[in-house]
């Protein structure tokens, strides 16, 4: 997604009889997407004829889509517009077309009431490994000295499919209400409107490349695919979803400004409102946001490390005999998390952790207001950082770089 968000202009590409070995590594991959189909249907449809009736049908048309958006797009398999046509896929773009087949059974999901048991997971491991497989489809193809424009079509494409998908399911569960559908309308909402500015007779300006749109990109596939959890509490999931929405929201504002020529990323005005925005993102408010966390975090903290001893204790004697290992391994981890986030050592990481853990106890135990306050400022910290004073903070480098590139 941190391509530019209008449909990209086609590259000129000789049209011609594509090479009969590209033909056959495409064909290859039919068998695949059938056998994709097949796994996931018995793990959620089983010997039902009803289930498979309502699932089948849609996956297999998404499927197929995911396979005739590449096949039309073949003459784009080359470096640039110039180099001559690849015969090979390439090990980047076909774990992209591998991302796109896991993604095409999400949609028969949206026909089915949410599965029990084991299959419950279903929808959150599918987006979960699909995006896991976007985190290094442009590795492997630019360690591979193959990246090409098809490449890149069909990685934007399966991206704002993916997020439909992933937020209808969500609606679908009940993890999201339903206002949240915008988010996954949002690149489709911008095609519109490249579409829309073409037809007035006004032409879309160029969206520089942003680290920072690639970063929200990043942590917005991540929360999706933890929304999708079926343990995650659903006011835990509406929260994160308010919090993630601004970012996106304001980063797609500015794309679509940007687009129609109504903003000029380059003016002066813009880069001095940009400086004072940056600013308060990634040095005020970080550090605003570890105060509070620990502030919050440091009383339950020393609450519980009192009650450690009886915790453990009471669990054994409820019939839990690794309590004593699970316990202390539970105080451990919260520790880390607390002395991470307060000093900045993999602070990102450390608030992950948290929120983790706080959403477990709301399984447990239910939620209150100051586990959803505590999670607020967990997720704020995921999203901007631990800012200044930080000792290791790795991670908002991890988010915006491009898989692959030696600098």
């Amino acid at each position: 997604m941190d391509a530019a968000r209008a449909r990209p202009a086609r590259p000129r590409a000789e049209v011609g009889r594509l090479p009969s070995d590209l033909e056959r590594r495409w064909l290859a991959w039919i068998p695949v997407g059938l056998a994709i189909l097949a796994a996931v249907g018995l793990m959620v449809c089983g010997a039902d004829p009803g289930r498979w009736a309502r699932w089948l049908p849609v996956s297999t048309v998404v499927t197929g889509y995911v396979l005739v958006f590449l096949r039309s797009r073949l003459r784009f398999n080359r470096r640039s517009e110039e180099a001559p046509l690849l015969t090979s896929l390439g090990p980047g773009t076909s774990l992209t077309l591998l991302r796109g087949l896991l993604l095409a059974p999400l949609a028969g999901l949206l026909f089915l009431p949410r599965p029990e048991g084991p299959a419950a997971w279903t929808g959150a491991i599918l987006y979960t490994a699909a995006i896991l497989a976007d985190q290094f489809d442009g590795y492997l193809a630019r360690r591979a000295d193959h990246a090409t424009r098809l490449g890149e079509l069909f990685d934007v494409e399966l991206d704002g499919l993916g997020v439909l998908l992933a937020v209808s399911l969500a609606i679908h569960y009940g993890a999201l209400p339903v206002i949240f559908l915008a988010v996954g309308l949002a690149r489709y909402a911008f095609l519109v409107w490249g579409a829309s500015l073409r037809r007035m007779g006004r032409s879309p300006r160029p969206i520089p490349e942003s680290r920072t749109r690639r970063s929200i990109a990043g942590l917005e596939f991540g929360f999706l695919s933890g929304v999708l959890w079926p343990i995650t509490p659903p006011e835990l999931a509406t929260l994160a979803g308010w919090i993630f929405a601004v970012p996106f929201f304001a980063s797609f504002g500015r794309d679509a400004l940007v687009l129609g020529g109504f903003l000029d990323p380059a003016s002066q005005g813009y880069l001095a409102v940009r400086s004072i925005v940056k600013r308060m993102a990634n040095q005020v408010v970080p550090i605003l946001l570890r105060f509070g966390f620990v502030l919050l975090i440091a009383p339950r903290w020393w609450s519980y490390a009192q009650d450690l001893p009886s915790r453990v204790v009471a669990l054994a004697a409820q019939g839990m005999p690794h309590a004593g290992v699970v316990v202390p391994l539970f105080f451990a981890l919260s520790s880390l998390s607390l002395a991470g986030v307060a000093i900045g050592f993999l602070g990102r990481a450390a608030a992950l952790v948290t929120i983790i853990a706080i959403g477990l106890s709301m399984v447990a135990l239910g939620s209150n207001a100051q586990d959803l306050l505590a999670c607020a400022i967990a997720i704020g910290v995921l999203i901007l950082g631990t800012g200044p004073a930080s000792v290791w903070a790795p991670e908002g480098r991890w988010l915006e770089r491009r898989g692959g590139r030696r600098s």
